[in-house]
């Protein structure tokens, strides 16, 4: 199961190149999907992008790597999706 990291700024794209060095799958989500686009195409074949929904839905381990304020608007959004879910 891929992991899914909800930005892709400094801490979101470091983490995803360590996750996809590391063999692992990650599925990438951004405010500007273009950005997600990129970097997952940066990344390689272990890297995809996506919408926030479809993210999550596709994901065993979800790592917020956005702003507090940010996380605040977008947990209303996603919560229906975060059941059996590891959130970091």
């Amino acid at each position: 199961m891929a992991t899914t990291i909800i930005g892709v700024g400094q801490i979101g794209s470091g983490l995803a190149r360590d996750l996809v060095n590391g063999g692992e799958s990650v599925v990438l989500a951004a405010r500007d999907p273009s950005n997600a686009q990129a970097l997952a195409r940066e990344l390689g074949d272990r890297a995809t992008a996506a919408p926030v929904r479809e993210a999550i839905a596709a994901a065993g381990v979800v790592v917020l790597a956005i702003w507090l304020d940010q996380c605040r608007e977008l947990m209303p959004q996603i919560a229906d999706l975060l059941a059996d879910k590891v959130i970091v």
